[in-house]
């Protein structure tokens, strides 16, 4: 709210300046959670943490990858952290970087092609498998085209290859995950339903799954999910949703 953040730590009851909350560190301390700031991070600029036990709520103090703002901070299953940034203007290309010490330290990848060049396409969402494996979804070039754009890494960003997919494009930002069993997943919905495209072959490969309610779409490390007026519907393999949870009161 005007310019300024506000964090509670007792759902919502109170809250405190963020700026002066959050407590600065080397690196995230081990057993906090690293916020996943779901789809396009809009109200959250840098990546955090939260120890879950005391609510408290860690920044790293270290110089960040890029000077713009987080657009992706996603935790694969070995620890590894992996965060995409806003390129500050249009036709300027993301930056992606990779830490396996908890923020201490970062090594930026390397972007493929389409990434570096003087229309690069615009970046939707990163999705991290391990330290090793990562996927870039991104818009199709100039707008044009009838299938997203996927790359695939296999040693930690520095070298990337395109996954000639079959996923409907869309211009829209769209939660994407990694599932279970390395299941790709996307998250999407039009007027009449919501749905998940899910992939089992690293991303060549989409299969539409059941549909639920339209509605708000979500997502974090391993899972995505749809809110309406009624409650959540989640999902972890994109084919089976999880009893519709209630929202509170």
């Amino acid at each position: 709210m005007d310019d300024r953040s506000y964090l509670s730590t007792d759902a919502g009851r109170t809250w405190q300046d963020a700026d002066s909350a959050i407590t600065a560190v080397d690196a995230f301390p081990p057993g906090a959670d690293p916020v996943d700031c779901q789809v396009g991070c809009f109200g959250l600029p840098e990546p955090l943490a939260v120890d879950p036990g005391t609510g408290g709520v860690f920044r790293l103090r270290g110089e960040s990858p890029s000077p713009f703002r987080l657009r992706n901070l996603y935790e694969s299953t070995d620890g590894a952290l992996w965060t995409a940034y806003w390129p500050g203007d249009i036709g300027r290309p993301s930056v992606v970087a990779r830490s396996v010490d908890r923020g201490a330290t970062w090594q930026p990848a390397t972007l493929p092609e389409p990434f570096t060049g003087d229309t690069p396409p615009t970046l939707l969402g990163l999705a991290a498998q391990s330290s090793e494996v990562a996927y870039l979804l991104a818009a199709p070039r100039d707008g044009v085209g009838r299938y997203a754009l996927i790359f695939r890494t296999s040693d930690g960003g520095a070298t990337w290859t395109e996954v000639l997919t079959d996923l409907p494009a869309s211009p829209v930002v769209r939660p994407f995950t990694v599932g279970a069993a390395g299941t790709l997943l996307v998250a999407d919905a039009d007027l009449q339903d919501g749905y998940v495209w899910a992939s089992d072959d690293g991303g060549r490969h989409f299969v539409r799954g059941p549909a639920v309610e339209p509605g708000t779409l979500g997502g974090t490390s391993g899972r995505v999910w749809i809110v309406d007026q009624d409650g959540a519907s989640i999902t972890g393999d994109g084919t089976r949703w999880q009893a519709r949870l209630a929202l509170p009161q």
